[in-house]
């Protein structure tokens, strides 16, 4: 009687074992490209751009010039939709400034026993330059920031109306002063056809002929500080400061050939360009190879970096959909036979599958999809921070896309772009490691 009670017990303490193995989850890096969406929507058939470059001697080489470029966008000589014009200025030499910087020792009691004067000098060399950009502005940022305010301003209403407070009670002292500042000048009639605005001195503009609203008015210029080293003579700080200022600015000005390019290129990307970024993106594998799992979970992730190896910025994504449909059955059976259980192992299992469907199905932009998963999670009660990144994440990718008429961060390139440049690497969102 006893060898079958023990040998029951063995049977019994042999199948829990099965159902619930040992399962450890390691954090799996898959860098794959698209897209980084400018801050302006415009539509694709308005993707052109004129160009009208002028500068001092110096700095009016191809170099430059040519090496100016709008990801995504085709540069025509006329009858662009939109029209760039660039002046770059002399490059200038700042004026020399001396700093201190005094030591003082004090004996316990807060007496001043000694003190000590530390020179340098430095000087502030400038690089200068305007752009302006004539065309049609669809900001995403300003959006943005209007919807905010609109937000605000019905909160604020409400809570007035609900406070039973009229029109001027509801404003700050400095609104009512400012509208009482705007009244007297309108009632005034000596002002009447006076324009009240100072005018600001500017460095010389860019010459551009265009029709197109000026839609941005910008600085392409750079500070670079040249400073001594400290010393508490003042004379040798001096002599340091006349033997290599004139050596820095040099440098400076040779520098600002290269910095002014990124600048204007960086600027008008970030404003209206389609650059390819990559991001390394983390995934979960399974790293219990004796889980029966584990040889298609293994298989599964394999495969998902080979086909988002694939991945290119400028190419749709509709072949890796079809590619990645058995991978997403795969993961979405798994997390379903594990979806009710309360056994640790098989939670780590199920929040696995989770983590790389909400992953895959963000970065093919099925944006529906992932924010169901993040719901999934939540509804879990693991890992359910996981969850709310996933739903924040998509739910902002999702209204971006729509601003831009958009379904992907993936575009058809026409103006013959490097389809293998992966573009500058960028830190991802909601991907801290573990």
């Amino acid at each position: 009687m006893k060898v079958r009670i023990g040998l029951f017990l063995m049977l019994i303490m042999s199948g829990s074992g099965i159902l619930a193995q040992k399962v450890d989850i390691d954090n799996f890096w898959i860098k794959l490209s698209y897209a980084k969406l400018p801050d302006n929507a415009v539509a694709e058939n308005e993707r052109t751009y004129s160009l009208k470059y002028t500068a001092v001697s110096e700095y009016d080489i191809p170099s430059i010039k040519d090496g100016i470029e709008i990801k995504g966008w085709k540069q025509l000589e006329s009858d662009a939709a939109y029209d760039v014009a660039i002046r770059v200025n002399s490059f200038t030499y700042g004026t020399s400034k001396t700093n201190k910087r005094v030591e003082e020792n004090k004996d316990k009691n807060g007496k001043l026993i000694s003190s000590k004067t530390h020179y340098s000098m430095s000087n502030v060399d400038e690089g200068n330059g305007k752009m302006m950009i004539f065309g049609t502005k669809n900001s995403y940022s300003e959006y943005l920031k209007k919807m905010a305010k609109e937000a605000k301003d019905a909160e604020k209403m409400k809570k007035d109306k609900d406070k039973g407070k009229d029109k001027d009670k509801g404003k700050s002292k400095k609104e009512m002063e400012e509208e009482k500042k705007m009244k007297a000048i309108e009632n005034n009639p000596f002002l009447k056809n006076v324009d009240v605005e100072v005018k600001e001195v500017e460095e010389e503009n860019p010459k551009v002929v265009s029709s197109k609203p000026n839609i941005y008015d910008m600085s392409i210029g750079k500070s670079y500080t040249y400073q001594t080293q400290e010393s508490t003579s003042s004379a040798a700080v001096s002599k340091e400061f006349n033997d290599n200022a004139k050596l820095a600015f040099e440098r400076y000005r040779e520098a600002y050939k290269s910095d002014v390019l990124s600048i204007i290129n960086n600027t008008l990307n970030s404003l209206f360009g389609y650059a390819p970024v990559s991001e390394n993106v983390k995934f979960k594998r399974l790293d219990s190879d004796e889980h029966p799992d584990f040889s298609l979970f293994d298989n599964a992730i394999n495969a998902t970096k080979l086909i988002f190896g694939k991945m290119r910025y400028n190419q749709s994504v509709e072949e890796l959909k079809t590619d990645f449909q058995p991978i997403l059955e795969y993961f979405n059976k798994t997390a379903n036979k594990y979806e009710k259980s309360d056994d640790k192992h098989q939670k780590r299992l199920r929040a696995a599958c989770y983590y790389n469907l909400a992953q895959i199905y963000y970065f093919l932009d099925m944006h529906d999809d992932a924010i169901a998963i993040g719901n999934k999670i939540v509804a879990s009660d693991h890992d359910t921070k996981d969850g709310k990144k996933f739903i924040e994440r998509s739910e902002k990718q999702k209204n971006q896309l729509e601003f831009f008429g958009m379904t992907s961060r993936h575009i058809d390139m026409k103006s013959g772009e490097n389809e293998d440049d992966l573009g500058e690497t960028v830190e991802g969102e909601g991907d801290d490691e573990k």
